[in-house]
Parts: C-alpha cells; structure tokens; sequence
C-alpha cells in the first residue's frame, strides 16, 4: 500500500495547538476553568496525533523490512531515533529510542525517551492491532505517557478503517508545579484514498479527561459531523481539521463547541462558549 503522507500534517498540528493560547491570533476570552479544559484537550490530543505518526512509521519500516532484527534504514522521523525489531512481519516488537539526551524534532522540539511498538498481524489486514506504550519518553520536558492501542476494523479497502483506542493517557508539566492533565479516547479513523492517491482522513468518537485543575471534562465527536483532514489543504498550510465539530463538556455544565468549518482549506476555527462566538486563526 501507498505511503501515507500525513506525518508533516501531524507535525504541523503538534506545533500549532500544543499551548495554543500563545499560538492563536485572535484569544478567546475564557475564565480559568474554560481555558484549562480547552487547552488539555487539544494539548492531549494533539500529542497523541503525534504519537500516532510515529506508531505509524514504525510500521511502515516493519512492512518495508525484509531483515527483521536490524537497526532500519529508516526514512521520515526515525531517521532521528534508533530502531530495533524482533519478530517478523506478523508480529513483533519495535522499539524507537530517541535516546536519553534528545534529538531536534521536525517540530523543533526536543524529543527523548523510547517508543514501544508491540504488534499483532500486519498493519493493513483487518484484524490486525498494534499497541503503543512509552519508557521516560518527552517532548522538551513535557513528559507523556499512557498507551495506545489500534485495532484495524476495515470493511472497504478503499476506505481503511481503525478503531483508536487510548488509556490513561498523561502530560505533566515540567517545573515545580508538576502540572498534570489525562486523557482517554475511543475514536475512529476513517481513510478515502482518491486514484491520484490524495485523501481525506475521517476522525469521529468520544474522549474524556482531567484538565490540570483537576476538573473532569468529556468531548464528542458525531458521527453525523466528524473531523475531516484533507491532503490537497497541506499545499496551503491548512494543517488543522478543515470540517466537521466537536463538543467539549463538564459535570460542571461547561460548554465548549469548536467548528472547524465546510471543507475549504482555511485555518480559521469558530470557537462558541455559552452566548461568546469568536474565530480564532492559526
């Protein structure tokens, strides 16, 4: 199969939504819970796409290999890292070591530790699941942790399809503060590959986690609504979700809904708090 190229998309919404009160044009004015709570959100999950994409290319070097065992020549983000299998192309392990110092991200930030990759069937076969977990792994000193797991569930195989599930997902601050914020998801994935082999990626389900105030927090996704990434808007550096919504909510009746608009290739998102509406530019 094709390689995807998703992975600048990925590094383009790390970079962008990681800390995206500082990163935004046009700040919303939230209260202290609002704030918290849409930041965790979009700080977990963008480091989950993240870790997605590198999940991803460790697999991509486990179908492309035909010497399990040895250091890969690897392409993409783990030229950076240190590579090493065991097991064969049905399953196996993977293990990327960023080493203990770090290295340059292609988002400009420091990445250390070990990404652990443990896998079950090949990666494009339904039925098969991959499972990702981190030994002291850290994005500057922002430590993450938690693991991920992901189950392909494709009925068209013009329309790959994957089941994403993560637990006890976990960022913490560096700093005295230690500043802790969690996050669990179960969502899925839903690729259409075009004949000029652009695409459309298709993202729908739930998520909940605990903001760094200690406030517990869920957000929804519909499936009549879901996020679309789309490949033609890369050229155009439109690298967040250029359609579709989703609802952050609390126990403490907060509402947060974030449109991200029709389909056109821009980089504006309409964030709507109670009666407050505002666009916000990236």
């Amino acid at each position: 199969m094709r390689r995807f190229n998703f992975l600048n998309l990925i590094f383009a919404i790390f970079f962008l939504t990681t800390f995206i009160s500082s990163c935004s044009e046009d700040e919303v004015e939230f209260n202290t819970q609002e704030s918290n709570t849409y930041e965790s959100e979009e700080n977990l999950e963008a480091v989950f796409d993240l870790v997605s994409s590198i999940t991803n290319e460790g697999m991509i070097q486990v179908e492309s290999n035909d010497e399990m065992g040895r250091i890969a020549q690897s392409s993409g983000i783990l030229t950076m890292a240190t590579v090493t299998f065991s097991g064969d192309k049905e399953s196996g392990r993977v293990e990327i070591d960023f080493g203990t110092t770090g290295v340059t991200g292609p988002d400009g930030r420091t990445w250390k530790g070990v990404v652990v990759l443990e896998y079950d069937g090949r990666r494009y076969i339904p039925g098969s699941v991959v499972y990702t977990v981190f030994e002291d792994f850290y994005i500057d000193e922002y430590k993450i942790e938690g693991s991920r797991v992901s189950t392909n569930i494709t009925e068209n195989i013009n329309q790959p399809k994957f089941q994403v599930v993560v637990t006890n997902g976990k960022l913490t601050w560096p700093g005295e503060e230690g500043l802790v914020a969690t996050w669990s998801c179960n969502r899925t994935h839903t690729w259409t590959i075009n004949q000029d082999f652009s695409f459309s990626l298709s993202i729908q389900g739930t998520a909940n986690g605990v903001n760094t105030l200690g406030q517990e927090y869920s957000t929804l996704i519909y499936e009549i609504d879901p996020l679309i990434l789309k490949s033609e808007c890369i050229s155009s550096s439109a690298f967040i979700p250029v359609q579709g919504s989703k609802t952050i909510s609390s126990v403490e009746d907060l509402q947060i809904d974030v449109y991200y608009g029709a389909g056109t290739c821009d980089r504006t998102v309409m964030i709507k708090i109670g009666k407050q509406t505002k666009e916000v530019h990236f």
